[in-house]
């Protein structure tokens, strides 16, 4: 997280709206309800593709063990708030899950993987300088991934 972080946010967006030192930038005092609401808009509409999945995943799991009446009814229910849970417990690190995420996944994808899919597909013998090239775009992306996670 960076070194500027209110004292206590109640929400990941908690500094929209402020400038670096986190003095309320005038008439953007909307912002920071607008970014939360937008946020679980987003998280609602994805609902249907994790939830769907996730319940059917658990009622295999559970088949035979639990009455297949009471997986029926209470599933959904118990998954949403153990979901809700989670969620609010981990609300405030949600930022540097995000910084993990971003430092290795997209570094990785952006840098290393294509370079490593490039070499190992080429059908033409690489020279030594494009070698070198390639070589210097993966340590970029490999090291920009670790001095991501460092830096979380």
């Amino acid at each position: 997280m960076s070194s500027c972080s209110l004292s206590s946010p109640a929400l990941p967006v908690a500094n929209i709206g402020y400038d670096l030192h986190l003095v309320p930038i005038p008439n953007l005092g909307w912002m920071n309800g607008v970014a939360a609401l937008c946020m679980a808009m987003k998280m609602l509409a994805m609902q249907p593709l994790v939830l769907t999945p996730l319940s059917s995943t658990v009622e295999g799991v559970l088949s035979g063990k639990v009455a297949d009446s009471i997986l029926a009814v209470s599933i959904m229910p118990c998954l949403l708030a153990m979901t809700a849970v989670v969620a609010v417990r981990f609300a405030n690190d949600t930022a540097t899950l995000l910084n993990l995420i971003g430092s290795v996944f997209c570094m990785n994808i952006a840098f290393v993987v294509p370079v490593v899919c490039y070499w190992k597909l080429a059908t033409e013998p690489i020279c030594i300088t494009r070698k070198l090239g390639l070589v210097g775009l993966i340590a970029m992306g490999l090291s920009c991934a670790v001095l991501g996670v460092l830096a979380s």
